[in-house]
């Protein structure tokens, strides 16, 4: 069965909540899918700072999401935006810098840094966004991803 994008994690630069062109193409990508789903998303930051500052990022980082969702599929809808602030315990951890979107029924995880290559934790640190599209045939359950690097963007 052919594997659909059914949802995106993006990571972030450190202190960085806003999207750049190739952050806003995958959302693009991932939302043509099911234009009028039901969505949720969630914003994390990594332990790095205060837990109060990290809450308040991982909220902007998430609701910039969601206003781009809207903006490119009126139809769908925003289940939630959660806030799920700091990872605790794991410092400057480049994957904790993240927003999952799921539509409905996506049970694809998002990758953990042991599931990352080499080049993309290494990208990660040095400050580049990274998109992964998450698949999901809905038969095996498995995850694919499609990596996506971009510069550095401003917070």
């Amino acid at each position: 069965m052919a594997q659909d994008p059914c949802g995106a994690v993006v990571y972030f630069p450190n202190d960085v909540s806003a999207l750049n062109s190739d952050v806003q193409t995958a959302v693009q990508q991932v939302m043509a899918q099911a234009p009028t789903a039901t969505v949720d998303v969630t914003g994390y930051a990594d332990a790095v700072g205060a837990a109060s500052y990290n809450a308040v990022l991982s909220g902007k980082r998430a609701t910039n999401v969601a206003n781009y969702i809207k903006e490119v599929a009126p139809g769908a809808t925003i289940n939630q935006v959660i806030a799920g602030g700091e990872i605790a315990g794991t410092g400057s951890n480049p994957v904790d810098r993240r927003v999952e979107i799921r539509l409905p029924g996506c049970t694809a995880a998002a990758p953990l840094p042991g599931g990352l290559s080499a080049a993309t934790m290494a990208a990660l640190a040095a400050g580049a966004a990274v998109i992964i599209l998450l698949t999901d045939d809905d038969s095996s359950d498995t995850t694919t991803t499609t990596t996506t690097t971009t510069g550095a963007t401003g917070s």
